[in-house]
């Protein structure tokens, strides 16, 4: 009589995958990977590959990872059972969008194993305020024209930008462009539903000196995307 006995051992690998949420445009953001082998058996000539998706660029990748055009790939050798080993890459986007990221991991005799994770890019609006008198000074009874101008200097729409201007003692608004409503020493104009990245829009209000004195008129902005009041003032010198 005779016996033997054969033990068979098999890797067993697993990935998972962690990513921001949400990035804005324009700013790296770090994508990571941890690989274990939850076998009995090592995972030789182990090789983790991430393709890049559309629109992201890479920059920068840990533990020797290198791009090729369409992918970062790590070859992370022979991985013990149950030694877990994390590796990140980071990338940036000038494009707003989800981007989602697919690691594939493969060794010798073990199956492949893969894992997603998604990051949202954002932009983000910037509301530039300027404003001008035209003339200045002027002498009581006298009028000038005030121009105001808002930019989107960001790279998102912006949405119901409302314009206030508030008026001193010493002069007192008289008419108004693009629907502006005067009320006393206050001018409200409708709120503009849109503004895009670089787009911009511009009012004009036509005033009339009442009062000896240094005039400062007051612009008051916000916005759906900046709902805080940003002010600026304008001064005008009657006399």
């Amino acid at each position: 009589e005779a016996s033997s006995t054969t033990v068979v051992r098999e890797p067993a690998l697993a990935i998972t995958c962690t990513a921001p949420e949400q990035r804005y445009m324009g700013r790296p953001f770090e994508v990571c990977f941890s690989v274990v082998n939850k076998g009995d058996a090592v995972a030789a000539a182990s090789v983790l590959e991430v393709p890049i998706p559309a629109g992201a660029t890479f920059k920068s990748a840990t533990a020797g990872g290198q791009a090729t055009a369409s992918a970062v790939v790590w070859n992370l050798g022979a991985l013990a059972p149950n030694a877990p080993k994390e590796v990140c890459a980071t990338f940036v986007s000038a494009e707003a969008g989800a981007f989602k990221f697919v690691g594939a991991v493969k060794g010798v005799c073990a199956k492949p194993a893969t894992t997603t994770c998604q990051t949202l890019v954002v932009g983000v609006s910037a509301l530039l305020l300027e404003k001008a008198d035209d003339p200045d000074p002027i002498a009581v009874g006298e009028t000038t024209t005030y121009t105001v101008k808002v930019t989107n200097q960001g790279t998102a729409d912006d949405t119901n930008i409302r314009m206030v201007v508030e008026f001193p003692a010493e002069i007192a608004p008289v008419s108004a462009s693009n629907g502006g409503v005067v009320e006393g020493r206050r001018v409200t104009f409708p709120a503009f539903p849109r503004l895009t990245p670089k787009q911009a829009f511009t009012y004009t209000i036509k005033a009339k000196g009442e009062k000896v004195g240094d005039a400062r008129v007051r612009f008051v902005r916000t916005s759906d995307g900046i709902p805080a009041p940003t002010s600026a003032e304008e001064s005008t010198r009657v006399y």
